[in-house]
């Protein structure tokens, strides 16, 4: 395994990934219409993003643990892929343009990784400031949009940022469950300069 991914906390990967979907939030409400020309009629490019997360995710995750109890992430396991199979399927009725796509990963994206980066206990009231805090980000960005000559303010914008958060806070619900079964890889003892 790459030194770098072993070395990286959980804490650590929720704090850059809540930075780069701030950056994306500030790109998007300076330079939102140019970005969706770009990505106009181009699906593949969200498939793209979404994949490489997703292998990024789950080679650092096979990296750091190891399954300790099957049967528990048998028994988790469907119910994850049921709640992904929803989320999806609700998100695309939901959505008019192509483009409103990224209301629900950046705000979803946002509001998990929020949850993760501090360090306050795990829970439902840790949940529900992570996505405030994403949907007030969200509402702000709309009434930047109000302000600037090419963007415009639409209040069903902050409606998608909302339930993007809400995506967000089922996704921890779904992590949470599937940590459930995982530990942490014991740490590997480092060769001393003698040797």
């Amino acid at each position: 395994m790459p030194k770098i991914l072993t070395s990286l906390t959980p804490q650590m990967l929720s704090r850059l990934g809540a930075a780069l979907c701030l950056l994306l939030v500030l790109l998007a409400s300076i330079w939102g219409r140019s970005l969706q020309r770009i990505l106009e009629g181009n699906k593949s490019v969200f498939l793209a993003l979404g994949l490489a997360a997703l292998a990024f995710g789950l080679l650092w995750l096979f990296s750091n643990f190891r399954v300790t109890n099957y049967k528990r992430l048998l028994k988790v396991l469907p119910l994850v892929i049921i709640a992904l199979i929803l989320m999806i399927t609700i998100m695309e009725l939901s959505i008019v343009a192509a483009i409103e796509r990224i209301h629900f990963i950046k705000y979803g994206a946002l509001t998990v990784f929020f949850y993760f980066s501090t360090d306050r206990p795990h829970g439902a009231r840790r949940c529900f400031d992570a996505a405030g805090a994403s949907a007030a980000i969200g509402a702000m960005e709309e009434c930047v949009q109000y302000f600037h000559p090419e963007r415009v303010f639409d209040l069903r914008d902050i409606w998608l940022n909302a339930a993007g958060c809400l995506y967000g806070s089922v996704t921890i619900v779904l992590i949470r469950m599937c940590a459930s079964a995982l530990a942490p890889l014991p740490e590997r003892p480092k060769a001393s300069p003698n040797q």
